[in-house]
């Protein structure tokens, strides 16, 4: 028990598998709070800026589609981290980059026991270690359009006891250029504590907890290709009252423990709790924002991209308000026989969507939005995607000179179900709408490697995708709920690996 992450992230840092790190080391280099710089060096890996700040993370790996990661399975210490990673696993959040000791990236069959997406790949957030000795750290960095990052770390082991407080502090007045003035930035707090009780050198308790306040002044409005041509970093004032506020919490209990000279395991209960409220333009004159800032389709709304005055209720900003919360049991029980390194595990999950939200309506008056119209909350969307999954993992890892042959399983039962109460239920009286289906899945997975020269190896892989749809996905027609299935595939990868040194070179063919 080295420290934190051998207890909080063991069941996913010490898979037989390898991984693409990007090391703490890597990270100090770095020295960067955007996730798209540090993990877009990882080949496989592809990014899409969104914000340019690194708030909004479009990750994808192996084709699965960038958008807001939804197709990976996103972590922190092994737990799942995004939101709602079944019901509504594209959403907003994603951890501070900036206080994580290393990133972890799983591609192909290599993990398979991370699910539920198995397809392209997983990322794992590694956060800080509690420290063997005494450390105490505190950084003051500041920057060009008022950067500001504040970082404290403090934390010992002394006995049987060990702890970790962690504080993380950046903002910025941000790039972009708003008419009339005005910050286009963000402020971005984190917290995190950690305890660790060791009850002798085999068994070890953990408990962490973090907590993160997020105020960014962020927008979905973009520019015309002629305003884009003269400055791209301005923004049009209609997009004045544009902000993301979010608010996210996480409390895990682990226990990781020697269970006999060959066997060890790991547990942890886990909850999530994340809320946030994207006040943001929606429409201008009745129109889209995919179509309001294209002159050619329509020049008075265009106008009022920049305009210092309006008629009433011209400008419409939604609140896109959602609760969410996660939560759950997983363990991994991981021993050796001769040459057989095996590991077997289990999770018990459910997590939740809440959307709640409405649309006011403003109007321009010497250059400031000023609210004419304040809708009913609720009204614009009032509804609940719930899920809840079990699981179940086991892989073999056989080594025999040269050769290493890796199978594993894993079992996946999920129930989705939407309750929808419409737009004039706002406090949820009357039966809501019931969208609910169940589905199971069995995801083989298996690997051949070669040592071919001590610093080559040859591989393959063939390993079965899965990507559970949410509760959108679900049909229903005249009453009747259709037999939807989930995403699947079967992907096979040959893989050539040459080490020099530091050096890495790999070539995949899939």
């Amino acid at each position: 028990m080295a420290n934190s992450a051998s207890i909080t992230s063991g069941m996913f840092l010490r898979s037989v598998y390898p991984s693409a790190v990007v090391s703490e080391l890597e990270l100090r280099q770095f020295d960067d709070t955007d996730i798209h710089r540090a993990i877009a060096r990882i080949p496989g890996v592809y990014v899409q800026e969104e914000d340019g700040l690194g708030l909004r993370p479009n990750i994808g790996v192996r084709g699965t589609g960038l958008s807001r990661m939804e197709k990976l399975n996103v972590m922190e210490d092994g737990i799942l981290i995004a939101p709602a990673p079944y019901a509504s696993p594209a959403a907003y959040y994603s951890p501070t980059m900036g206080r994580m000791q290393t990133l972890e990236v799983r591609k192909g069959s290599s993990q398979i026991k991370y699910g539920p997406f198995t397809t392209g790949g997983s990322l794992n957030y590694v956060s800080t270690g509690i420290p063997e000795t005494m450390t105490s750290n505190l950084e003051l960095k500041t920057g060009s359009f008022g950067k500001t990052v504040l970082h404290l770390k403090h934390g010992s082991t002394e006995g049987q006891w060990g702890y970790l407080l962690q504080v993380f502090n950046d903002q910025t007045t941000g790039f972009k250029e708003l008419d009339g003035g005005g910050d286009t930035g963000y402020t971005k707090a984190d917290v995190l504590a950690k305890v660790r009780y060791s009850m002798n050198k085999n068994h070890a308790l953990e408990f962490k907890y973090s907590i993160t306040d997020e105020v960014s002044d962020e927008t979905y409005l973009g520019l015309s290709d002629e305003d884009y041509d003269r400055n791209p970093l301005r923004r049009y004032r209609a997009s004045q009252l544009d902000e993301m506020d979010a608010d996210h919490s996480q409390i895990v209990l682990s226990y990781a423990g020697k269970l006999l000279d060959n066997m060890s395991m790991a547990v942890s209960l886990y909850n999530n709790e994340f809320a946030r409220n994207w006040y943001k333009l929606n429409k201008v004159n009745g129109a889209k924002l995919s179509v309001v800032a294209d002159p050619s389709s329509d020049a008075t709304t265009f106008a009022l991209m920049d305009a210092l005055d309006s008629d009433p209720d011209m400008y419409r900003i939604k609140a896109n308000n959602r609760e969410y919360l996660s939560s759950g049991l997983q363990a991994v029980l991981s021993w050796s026989v001769d040459n057989h390194s095996l590991q077997a595990g289990m999770r018990i999950h459910s997590d939740e969507m809440d959307r709640f939200q409405w649309e006011d309506r403003y109007q321009m008056v010497a250059g400031n939005l000023n609210m004419t119209t304040k809708a009913t909350p609720g009204s614009d969307s009032n509804r609940i995607d719930s899920a809840e999954a079990n699981a179940l993992f086991i892989e073999d890892r056989y080594t025999s000179g040269a050769w290493t042959v890796t199978g594993g399983l894993r079992y996946e039962s999920i129930t989705v179900k939407r309750e929808d109460w419409g737009k004039s239920d706002q406090f949820r009286i009357s039966n809501p709408s019931v969208k609910e289906q169940d589905f199971n899945v069995v995801v083989p997975g298996v690997s051949v490697e070669y040592a071919w020269k001590p610093t080559t190896t040859l591989s393959y892989g063939l390993h079965k995708g899965f990507a559970p749809h949410g509760p959108g996905g679900v049909k229903v027609i005249d009453g009747v709920t259709q037999d939807v299935k989930p995403e699947t595939s079967m992907n096979h990868e040959w893989t050539i690996r040459h080490y020099e040194g530091y050096l890495e070179l790999s070539l995949h063919i899939l």
